[in-house]
C-alpha cells in the first residue's frame, strides 16, 4: 500500500487528497499544510487521511513530514518548491507538482550548464526566470532522482499538464506541423472578467508578467493581459467549438510545451 504526502492543502490539493482516498492501493494520505484549520478539514472527510502541520519554507519541516512516503504531491507556492524537490530526494521519494517554479533561476545562471548565449532575449525578469528555473527542473534535479530511481513529474495541473500531454500525443500522428494553437476555456460567460482558474493571487500576477510564445523556432515575448484588457485589445481566433470564435489572450504559464526528453519545445499556449 502506497503512501502520500499531500503538501497544500487548499483548492487543488484537497481535490487530490479526496481522489487519492478512493484508490485501492493507497493506504494513507499525509494532509499537511502550515494552516492547521485547513488540515483537520480535509482529514475530517477522508477515510485514510492523517494531518501534518509543515513549515515548507524549513526543509527540516518537509522533511520530517515526508519520511517513509512514496509520493510527495506539491501543491505549495512555488517559492516552497526547492524545498520540497530537496525533501524528495533527502527522503527517496517520488514527486509531482501542479506548475514547476520560477525560484529557481539563480540556481541555473550559476550551474555548468548554464550558457548565457543561449538564453532567450526576453525583457521581462519574471520570464527569464521561468526559463531559467524550467531548465534547471529538468536538467539539474532530473538527473537526480534518475540516480535513485525515482520519478518527477513537473507541471502535472489543467494547463501546464494535461494539455501540454494530449499535445504531444497528437504529434504522433502528425506528419507535418506548422503550428500547435492550445485553447483553455472552461466554459464560463461572465460580464466581467475574471480570475477563476487560480488562487487571484496567482491569478493576477499570471496577467502583470510577459507571456511567452514559441514561433519559428524562437521564443518571443507576448504582451501582458492586463495591459490587453486596459486597451481592450485582445486576439480572436476560429475555434472548433459551437461558440464560434472566442477571445483569446496570451498568458506567462502556458507556454511550456517541453518535449517528453526535456530538450525541447512543441508550440505555445493561449489563455
Amino acid at each position: 500500500m502506497k503512501k502520500i504526502l499531500v503538501l497544500g492543502v487548499g483548492a487543488q490539493g484537497s481535490a487530490a487528497a479526496k481522489r487519492l482516498d478512493e484508490e485501492p492501493a493507497v493506504g494513507e494520505i499525509i494532509c499537511a499544510d502550515a494552516d492547521p484549520v485547513a488540515v483537520d478539514s480535509i482529514v475530517g472527510q477522508l477515510n485514510k487521511g492523517r494531518g501534518a502541520v509543515v513549515d515548507a519554507h524549513d526543509l527540516d519541516s518537509v522533511i520530517r513530514a515526508a519520511e517513509g512516503v512514496n509520493l510527495i504531491l506539491n501543491g505549495l507556492p512555488l517559492e516552497c518548491t526547492q524545498n520540497v524537490l530537496d525533501a524528495a530526494l533527502a527522503v527517496k521519494a517520488n514527486y509531482q507538482d501542479y506548475a514547476g517554479t520560477i525560484s529557481l533561476d539563480r540556481m541555473w545562471v550559476e550551474s555548468d550548464l548554464f550558457d548565457p548565449d543561449s538564453e532567450p532575449d526576453f525583457e521581462d525578469t519574471a520570464a527569464l526566470g521561468w526559463w531559467r528555473s524550467i531548465n534547471a527542473m529538468y536538467h539539474i534535479y532530473g538527473p537526480k532522482f534518475k540516480a535513485i530511481g525515482r520519478l518527477a513529474l513537473f507541471g502535472t495541473g489543467s494547463a501546464p499538464g494535461l494539455i501540454c500531454a494530449a499535445t504531444k500525443y497528437a504529434m504522433r500522428y502528425l506528419d507535418k506541423c506548422d503550428t500547435i494553437y492550445n485553447f483553455v476555456w472552461e466554459g464560463a460567460i461572465a460580464r466581467r472578467f475574471q480570475p477563476f482558474w487560480w488562487s487571484p493571487v496567482t491569478a493576477l500576477t499570471d496577467m502583470s508578467e510577459m507571456a511567452i510564445a514559441f514561433e519559428n523556432g524562437k521564443l518571443s515575448e507576448r504582451p501582458r493581459i492586463c495591459g490587453i484588457l486596459r486597451a481592450g485589445r485582445h486576439d480572436r481566433r476560429d475555434v472548433p467549438d459551437r461558440t464560434g470564435r472566442l477571445p483569446v489572450l496570451p498568458n506567462a504559464r502556458q507556454w511550456r510545451l517541453w518535449r517528453s526528453d526535456g530538450h525541447d519545445f512543441l508550440g505555445y499556449a493561449h489563455r
